[in-house]
């Protein structure tokens, strides 16, 4: 292979790293405790590949977007999710375009890997509920 289609190989896969690293810390900021993860991956996965049904969807981004990094507000407004941030993904289909804190190994592991499901939606409680 010459460089270009090397440097094209190594874009394609930086590329799905950063795609990985992103979902992961989504992950990480939806998800209450580490054995739901793999769930709430597929979901975010699940929603990605059908954009004709509905986008990413993450309240988690949302907060982002809107500056709010710690979630102090208790509710998003309708202001909020109607922000032209490319992180609210409420709004703007796709990936957002880097991650949004700091993902743990579960998470990781479950953008990695997340279980085969048709799942496209799940209740976040700060305690933990089941997908």
């Amino acid at each position: 292979k010459d460089n270009a289609d090397l440097l094209e190989v190594v874009d394609k896969a930086l590329n799905e790293l950063i795609a990985d690293g992103t979902v992961a810390s989504i992950v990480e900021r939806e998800t209450a405790n580490d054995a739901e993860s793999y769930d709430i991956a597929s979901v975010f996965y699940n929603r990605v590949t059908n954009p004709n049904v509905m986008t990413m969807g993450s309240d988690a981004t949302v907060y982002y977007a809107v500056g709010d990094f710690l979630r102090e507000k208790t509710e998003l407004t309708q202001e909020d999710l109607e922000s032209d941030s490319p992180y609210n993904t409420r709004k703007a289909g796709g990936i957002p375009p880097g991650p949004i804190c700091n993902p743990g190994t579960y998470a990781l592991y479950a953008a990695l890997d997340p279980n085969d499901t048709n799942y496209h939606y799940f209740v976040y409680d700060r305690i933990g509920k089941e997908p």
